[in-house]
């Protein structure tokens, strides 16, 4: 059902940039939040280790979900 979709969502965290982050940065654990809710298309907390260290492709805004086309 749609409405469960959308409460999935709101529901579940994903990963945001806690600050701006500028192209070719390298992401460390200060620059991130866990935050509600989760796009589909967001990166899961259960994955922090795997982008801390990753340089960003372009420039992130601060509150900005995190996706893997990011890195």
């Amino acid at each position: 059902y749609q409405e469960e979709e959308d409460t999935v969502i709101l529901q579940r965290r994903c990963l945001r940039a806690a600050v701006d982050i500028t192209k070719k940065e390298e992401i460390t654990r200060e620059m991130i939040d866990v935050l509600r809710p989760a796009p589909k298309d967001s990166i899961y907390p259960k994955f922090i280790n795997e982008i801390i260290g990753k340089r960003v492709k372009k420039n992130i805004q601060k509150g900005d979900y995190l996706k893997w086309n990011m890195f």
